[in-house]
């Protein structure tokens, strides 16, 4: 008995001791900076924007991290014709831009927009949806004091629209409040969301959104809101409901993988219709 125990604190020991090694020369592989490219165009937009930089990987051997972007890429974009444009660099917007009255973007047409710089190069596709969303209707209940901020105005706002046949669709709707203070205009985002028609094809869809405010920023009595409203191509849509789900530094928020549709590179090249309405409340 007392040589199995004896056998048994050796064990243990030997166990204990190799705890105290540690790990200190691993061999972590080197990533390789990529061209990272930004761009969603529309037909009712006046301008093309491409915003390019460099990726950071965390682990590389680069000290050259930097959030400006890179304006020595030489970025175009080709229509399904063949016809295409260079987008220059615009120091103003700090981002590729070329006016639409240069090369217009039309809807149902796919577009390719590419990015070199020197031994970098990307690119990605979208088509533009044909079809556009309207709101169809918006409704709002004054509720009064009835929030937990200490009896400050109340709304609930719901905006609806029909979606569209035969596709699926994918949507965001922004609902912004504007209202005179001080003779100012005040603007507050009163929601943003991202909606998709699975499982409602050819329904009506509604979002309902509640808007607290302080009592300062309804001194005016024409108060409006604008019901912004998106028929989007699926990149993105995939794209800003990651960016709309992501809560930064929040701990308890889930890790939200980011969206990429762009060959050899990194990043986003959507599309999308928009369209505009205003409405008034009290």
């Amino acid at each position: 008995m007392k040589l199995v125990k004896t056998i048994f604190l050796l064990v243990v020991a030997a166990t204990l001791t190799s705890c105290e090694k540690f790990v200190t020369d691993v061999d972590v592989p080197e990533v390789k900076q990529q061209l990272v490219l930004f761009s969603f165009v529309s037909p009712e937009d006046t301008a093309i924007k491409a915003e390019v930089w460099m990726s950071k990987p965390v682990f590389s051997r680069n000290n050259n991290k930097t959030d400006e972007p890179v304006k020595d890429v030489t970025v175009t974009i080709t229509s399904p014709s063949g016809q295409s444009a260079i987008l220059p660099f615009n120091e103003s917007v700090q981002a590729y831009y070329l006016h639409q009255s240069v090369f217009k973007i039309e809807a149902g047409k796919t577009y390719k927009i590419t990015a070199v710089k020197g031994d970098f190069s990307l690119s990605a596709t979208t088509t533009v949806p044909i079809h556009v969303a309207e709101v169809s209707g918006y409704t709002y209940q004054n509720l009064g004091g009835q929030n937990t901020s200490g009896n400050l105005p109340y709304y609930r706002h719901q905006v609806k629209w029909a979606d569209l046949p035969e596709t699926k669709n994918f949507y965001r709707l922004n609902l912004s409040r504007f209202n005179v203070y001080n003779n100012d205009t005040v603007f507050n985002d009163v929601g943003d969301v991202m909606v998709n028609d699975e499982s409602r094809n050819q329904q009506q869809l509604s979002v309902l959104f509640d808007d607290y405010t302080y009592t300062f920023e309804f001194d005016s009595a024409n108060k409006t809101v604008m019901a912004f409203l998106l028929t989007t191509d699926e990149a993105y849509y995939q794209y800003h409901l990651r960016r709309l789900n992501y809560y930064g530094e929040d701990p308890f928020s889930e890790p939200y993988p980011q969206y990429n549709n762009v060959n050899g590179g990194l990043g986003v090249f959507g599309s999308y219709r928009k369209t505009q309405k205003w409405y008034s409340f009290k």
